[in-house]
Parts: C-alpha cells; structure tokens; sequence
C-alpha cells in the first residue's frame, strides 16, 4: 500500500469503527429502556438494592466517552479534506444530545436522557455512514 492511500484508509476505518460504536450504543439505549420500563423492579434492584452493579452505569459512559472521541477524531480527519457540512452538523450536534443526556445533570437522571442519548447516538451513526460516503467519492 503506498503512502498516499494509507492516510484514507486509517480514515474510512475510523469512521466505520465509529459508525460500529454508535449503532451499538444506540441499540443498547434502546434495549435497556424496554427493559427497565417493562420491568421497574430490575432497575430498583440495580440501582438501589445491590451496589456491586453500578460499575454498568459507569461503563455506560465510558464506552459513550470512547465513542465521543471517535467521532471527533473522524471529524479532524476529515476536516480539510472533506466536503461534507451534513455529516459534520450531525456528528457535532449527536455528540452534544449523546453528551447532555449522560453527564448534564437535569436531563441525566431523567427518562428523556434515553430518548437525548438514543438520539444522539443515531445522529452519530448517520454522520459517520455519510463521511465513509464522502471518503469513497474521494477516491
């Protein structure tokens, strides 16, 4: 591989790893909401009965976290070299919906975080799907 396709090649892996990540932590709010709500007594159990399970909270946000500082570092790669203002809008405001819904405090603690997170993840997942778009039409 020459040394000018290897620079776009890290860059499409990113985005695709991104893309991975924030479908995943998408479907993982989503599934957890629908259980939580069809089933109150878990989260009860989980969050005030048994303390040995709230390191899933935390691994919440760190793997959010990690996916946060994915998408940043696809949109600096991306930044002069690609022409794509919709998938940049999208990544930056997924990342503030994903943001505000795990760490602002009135909206973390609430049940609209799972719709902020949720949200935002997905807006995530779209920005990523039309940079990797964008990369192919480069070349």
């Amino acid at each position: 591989m020459s040394s000018l396709l290897a620079p776009r090649f890290h860059r499409r892996w990113i985005d695709r790893l991104g893309l991975g990540l924030a479908m995943l932590c998408a479907l993982h709010c989503l599934a957890t909401a629908a259980v939580l709500i069809g089933f109150p007594a878990l989260w009860l159990k989980l969050r005030y009965q048994v303390p040995q399970y709230l390191w899933l909270f935390e691994a919440e946000r760190w793997i959010a976290g990690f996916s946060l500082g994915i998408a940043a570092l696809a949109l600096l790669l991306a930044f002069r070299r690609l022409e794509a203002p919709t998938a940049r809008s999208l990544l930056l405001v997924g990342a503030g919906g994903v943001s505000a819904g795990l760490w602002w405090s009135p909206l973390a603690h609430s049940l609209w975080s799972v719709a902020a997170v949720s949200g935002g993840a997905l807006l995530i997942a779209l920005g990523h799907y039309l940079q990797l778009r964008g990369w192919r039409r480069c070349g």
